[in-house]
């Protein structure tokens, strides 16, 4: 794979259909995307713990943007959450830190395709747009837990779709913070390898039901 950077920007108002709290505010907020260059993932391991080399070559934020009830953006908080993100050009690695409960990470639900009962859980969320640009782009919407269970849902054109994803991931509570992890290969977008110049969009989700608040951010990748 030749050399590349990798640009992050907000984007605002590609994932409406699925998840349209997420960009209540947001056309309000951004009026020019900002954008981070990172440099190429030289190898990732998803083991629950990030490394100083699984930060070095990726990006990603300090804090989160916070929704309340009211559906309005809050502060950044608190501080200690982040999320990094990075591809090696087949793979896209995600790596997350954020608070957890009194007691712990909630992970009832058992690993692989487990339906409504992921919502019960303390979960990670995604929506991924492979071509933000085109007309009527497709959509993949998943939510996992720290078991690796998951629920999909899938756009393509107008029409829904069946998705059964593929990805690694692995969590763990280390001194208070859940740490995740997850490789996601782009073939489950129909994608063999990034190329110069192209965009894949990425909405973040960090679901809590014990706060029920929901922590979010959405960025575009150009390579």
């Amino acid at each position: 794979m030749k050399d590349f950077t990798k640009i992050l920007s907000v984007l605002t108002a590609l994932t409406i259909p699925l998840i349209p709290f997420a960009t209540d505010n947001a056309e309000q907020m951004f009026h020019q995307p900002p954008q981070i260059r990172i440099p190429a993932m030289p190898s990732m391991t998803i083991d629950g713990i990030i490394t100083g080399d699984e930060q070095k070559y990726t990006a990603g934020m300090i804090g989160f943007c916070r929704h309340g009830s009211s559906r309005k953006m809050m502060l950044l908080t608190p501080a200690e959450a982040k999320f990094n993100i990075g591809t090696d050009g087949k793979n896209l690695y995600i790596g997350a830190v954020c608070e957890t409960g009194p007691q712990g990470i909630l992970e009832r639900s058992r690993a692989g395709r487990c339906g409504m009962s992921i919502l019960l859980d303390d979960s990670f969320e995604f929506v991924f747009v492979p071509n933000p640009e085109d007309k009527m782009p497709s959509i993949y919407h998943m939510i996992t837990n720290n078991k690796g269970g998951f629920m999909t849902s899938a756009r393509k054109n107008s029409s829904n779709m069946a998705w059964e994803p593929v990805f690694v991931s692995k969590g763990k509570v280390i001194d208070g913070k859940w740490q995740y992890e997850i490789s996601i290969p782009l073939d489950n977008f129909g994608i063999k390898e990034f190329t110069a110049g192209q965009k894949f969009s990425i909405s973040f989700f960090s679901n809590s039901v014990i706060s029920s608040t929901i922590s979010s951010t959405i960025l575009i990748f150009e390579t």
